[in-house]
């Protein structure tokens, strides 16, 4: 028998079965739960409490890493149990942001999300803002609806830790070694999300670009008309650009290894008309086009990586 609290549940959007269900970890709280006990405990209690509560919870399979979609494959092959889930959340421990868009043409009616995915700083090697930057681009290029890092804050020693990976980093470090002085420490994964969720409102939608050269990208929509173009330059050199849309045109340069995001005003949407970004490094060499389909006012700013400029707000998008 399921037993739910529905005060703490109503307001539950969505749901996933068991966290990493193919791992069975020894310091924390977890088991494993191969797919064909999963769909049965979808079809048999979870989705059956729900609705008989009266919930709109949606439910996530799987939520686990990229290099197994076979498990909620099996799931979605499960006719039953397709009408009761949403789509699959992921991990990105393991595999390749590409498999959601095998399985995203597999199964189209269902969506993803990226649910954990951490970064790491031991004696030997560390996590970069690069990595994490081209990370977040890949993910919403391949149908990922959310990016959530792992965990939040910690403070100088790493705590709390409750078990799990002993050497991850959260999005703020919190030192307190002073009480009356707590120093809060912004990390590169605070300002690589933040160069996306300042700018992108809930409901925002990717829309299509094309990507070449040392420039990664990922452009979205806003419901309230602007366009959102997220970027990392990958090369040691400064890059100028320039966005074009149809006639209209506008440049800016783009510096090394660092996140630009762009922002303008969209009349409308159009099929029609196509924004370019043309890129090369600033001695002039041309390396890449960039289009993103929309039209366009040219009304737009610029945020580099900067403390003091950039700040992290939500780190969801919905469609």
């Amino acid at each position: 028998m399921l037993r739910m609290n529905p005060v703490m549940t109503q307001f539950l959007t969505y749901d996933t079965i068991q966290n990493e269900p193919m791992f069975a970890p020894n310091n924390y709280g977890g088991m494993l739960m191969v797919a064909e006990n999963q769909a049965t405990y979808i079809k048999k209690f979870l989705a059956p409490t729900f609705q008989k509560a009266n919930l709109k919870t949606k439910i996530m399979l799987y939520d686990h890493n990229w290099d197994l979609p076979s498990y909620p494959e099996s799931i979605l092959n499960d006719n039953e149990a397709f009408d009761l889930v949403v789509g699959t959340a992921w991990h990105h421990y393991a595999g390749y942001p590409k498999v959601m868009s095998e399985v995203k043409a597999k199964y189209p009616q269902k969506d993803h999300w990226i649910t954990e995915a951490s970064s790491w700083k031991d004696e030997t090697s560390e996590a970069t803002m690069e990595m994490v930057a081209i990370e977040l681009i890949d993910v919403m290029r391949n149908y990922a609806r959310s990016y959530i890092k792992w965990g939040l804050a910690i403070d100088q020693n790493g705590q709390p830790h409750t078990g799990g990976c002993p050497n991850c980093v959260g999005i703020v470090t919190v030192n307190g070694t002073v009480p009356e002085n707590i120093v809060v420490q912004k990390t590169f994964d605070y300002y690589a999300l933040g160069h996306a969720s300042k700018f992108l409102y809930k409901k925002a939608v990717r829309i299509d670009s094309n990507e070449e050269g040392p420039v990664h990208n990922v452009a979205f929509l806003n419901t309230d008309g602007s366009v959102v173009l997220y970027t990392y330059n990958q090369d040691k050199e400064d890059q100028k650009i320039v966005v074009k849309v149809g006639e209209k045109s506008f440049e800016a340069t783009v510096k090394a290894e660092a996140i630009t995001t762009f922002v303008w005003k969209s009349d409308k949407m159009s099929t029609g008309a196509l924004v370019g970004i043309i890129c090369g490094s600033v001695a002039g060499v041309a390396a890449v086009i960039i289009f993103v389909i929309c039209c366009i006012k040219f009304k737009w700013c610029q945020k580099k990586h900067n403390e003091e400029r950039t700040q992290f707000i939500d780190n969801e998008i919905n469609k």
